[in-house]
């Protein structure tokens, strides 16, 4: 019997380490995990395609782009399939926007975008010179971001909307701009249809102050953060219809949209997040300085910036609360985007790719520390 007993022991220590020394499969204990350690998805020769700027997800597939492709996912523990994306480069500005059927790339020298089809087929890209709106545009760009930032959205019928500025430095006139795609069985992209928006207050700018905030898609109407001679946001309807708003919040820039439940947010440089369920009515839910991108994961609201993952659980209730995913085996790397796909929270990083069951990574949370002056979230 005490044979029996220490064999079985020697068993279960064994089992402990494999669990803990670099696991490559998911994790499907819902038990916490007092390493915090996160599943990761890496190319053991340490090579720049580790490098993933950001991510598209359904309940079906996720996709990451890389440094010339993509790799796209069905299950997180099967090697993906890659797609090769010659013009894709990585860092941290003109990020690609990356959807379920394609991924839109801007070239360094910005005179044009590339739109590849997500399908890998052969003829599966898009070539759009800034010239073919019209010769009187050929001096014109298509628009850069800022930090950790994407050019442009996408509605529900393959419609992609971006800007373009008269000058390099993106100043100067600007027009909105959009692409109608279509794809065909084998998933080849052909344009349907393209043209552009004359917004008169996007014209007007004072002192070099023209700029394009974001653009977002809600409830059957693209949204477009914008600074001239004012600080507005308009609304375009599928059907072309627009509609402005002057200086809605006084004197604060607004810096992007994001959508949670029925909702669209807006987070404006007062520092205060509001929300609205028609897009013109706003209220104030709560503050937040320091984080990148805002997203939805089962109910909940999560931000990052860096290495570290917060979270809002219960928003609109007296149980609302602020916390952080702790992540061991993270430290060091900059987070490009976070995502749901299937059962899991999923990261793309400087090096990698990093995944956990969310009810594993619920288990795990503690209340929010920011330890920084400029990182705070807090409930109004």
């Amino acid at each position: 019997m005490r044979i029996k007993s220490k064999l079985l022991l020697v068993f279960l220590v064994l089992m402990s380490i494999g669990v803990f020394i670099g696991c490559t499969r998911t994790i499907t204990n819902v038990e916490p995990d007092t390493s915090f350690k996160w599943d990761r998805y890496y190319i053991s020769n340490g090579t720049i395609y580790n490098f993933y700027t950001n991510s598209y997800s359904n309940n079906e597939l996720f996709i990451a782009s890389q440094w010339r492709g993509l790799r796209i996912f069905n299950d997180l523990t099967v090697e993906p399939e890659w797609i090769s994306i010659p013009s894709l480069t990585v860092g941290y500005e003109d990020k690609p926007y990356v959807y379920e059927k394609f991924t839109v790339v801007p070239v360094v020298e910005r005179d044009r975008l590339v739109i590849y089809s997500n399908n890998g087929c052969n003829h599966c890209v898009i070539y759009i010179n800034i010239n073919s709106f019209g010769e009187e545009f050929s001096r014109y760009s298509f628009r850069r971001t800022g930090y950790q930032r994407v050019a442009g959205a996408t509605n529900n019928h393959n419609r992609y909307i971006t800007t373009i500025s008269e000058s390099s430095w993106g100043g100067g006139r600007k027009y909105i701009v959009y692409f109608d795609l279509e794809f065909d069985m084998l998933g080849q992209i052909s344009m349907k249809d393209q043209g552009y928006w004359d917004v008169d207050s996007m014209h007007h700018y004072l002192n070099g102050e023209g700029r394009i905030y974001d653009i977002h898609y809600f409830n059957d109407k693209f949204y477009v953060a914008y600074r001239t001679y004012s600080i507005n946001y308009l609304t375009i309807s599928n059907e072309g219809i627009i509609n402005e708003y002057i200086n809605p919040f006084g004197n604060y820039d607004i810096w992007s949209f994001f959508t949670y439940k029925d909702y669209i947010f807006v987070s404006v440089s007062d520092g205060i997040v509001r929300y609205s369920s028609d897009g013109e009515n706003w209220q104030p839910i709560f503050s937040m300085s320091g984080f990148y991108d805002l997203v939805e994961i089962d109910d909940y609201i999560f931000m990052y910036t860096n290495d570290r993952i917060f979270f809002i659980a219960n928003l609109f209730t007296e149980e609302a609360g602020i916390y952080e995913l702790p992540i061991a085996n993270m430290s060091g790397v900059q987070i490009t985007s976070i995502n749901q796909f299937k059962e899991y929270i999923v990261i793309t990083t400087s090096n990698g790719i990093y995944y956990k069951s969310i009810e594993k990574a619920l288990k795990e949370k503690k209340k929010a520390n920011f330890g920084r002056s400029d990182l705070q979230i807090g409930l109004l």
